[in-house]
Parts: C-alpha cells; sequence; structure tokens
C-alpha cells in the first residue's frame, strides 16, 4: 500500500507522489510541531484501505452522472429562458411573470401576510 501512486490535485495543479512519501511528510510535520510520532495500528489501516479506495470506475461514474445532471440544468435553464422570451415576445411583461411564479410558490397564509403588509405600507406612504 506504501507504493502505491496517488495524484493531489489543488488549484490547478497537480503533485503526484506515494503514500509512503505523504506518510513521510506527515511526520516530518508532526516532529517540526513538537508532537510524538503516530503509533501504529494495523486494525486501523486495514479498515483505512477497505474504506477509502478510491476505484476509477466509481469515480468515472459518479463523475459522469453529475456532468449529465449539470448538462441537464443547462437545458433546463435554455428552456426556460426560451418560454420567458416566447413571452415577452407576445407582449407580457416578464417581470411581472417571475413575480406571479415566485407567489405561487408561497404558502396562501405566508402570501396573505405579505400582500396585507405592502397594502399597510402603501396607504402609510398615502399611495
Amino acid at each position: 500500500m506504501d507504493d502505491t501512486r496517488v495524484t493531489i490535485s489543488a488549484g490547478g495543479a497537480s503533485v503526484e507522489t506515494t503514500v509512503a512519501a505523504l506518510k513521510n511528510r506527515h511526520e516530518e510535520i508532526r516532529r517540526q510541531q513538537g508532537k510524538p510520532p503516530m503509533k501504529p495500528d494495523p486494525t486501523f489501516d486495514k479498515a483505512a484501505d477497505n474504506s477509502y479506495r478510491v476505484t476509477a470506475s466509481e469515480l468515472r461514474g459518479i463523475v459522469d452522472q453529475i456532468e449529465k445532471i449539470e448538462a441537464e440544468q443547462e437545458e433546463l435553464k435554455d428552456q426556460k429562458a426560451s418560454e420567458y422570451a416566447a413571452a415577452k415576445a407576445r407582449g407580457y411583461d416578464t417581470k411581472a411573470l417571475r413575480a406571479v411564479i415566485a407567489n405561487r410558490k408561497k404558502d396562501k397564509d405566508q402570501m396573505a401576510e405579505h400582500q396585507a403588509v405592502v397594502e399597510l405600507y402603501s396607504e402609510a406612504l398615502g399611495m
């Protein structure tokens, strides 16, 4: 396991190293911080090996699924924009449409309370 090659990516940069090198660096940092070395724990190491092993096929499947969802979201976003454009072309006020859609998502009691507050403020301002 210690000679297993790993690639670490962060901030657009990638570094390839081994598990042994990572463990050595960890121990070096602990020494610099004045901490004692970690005690070996074979039970933990075995469990960690089984729990945290990343298989390429599993990872590829997860990434593919996320990319598929993102593509679907983009397609839905385009469809939504198309509907608003069609409504605008027919003379509808798209800001009002957005407000109506937002209001339809609200609970009826919440909507009534909001309307009452708007009316109260409008009266107070003489509108």
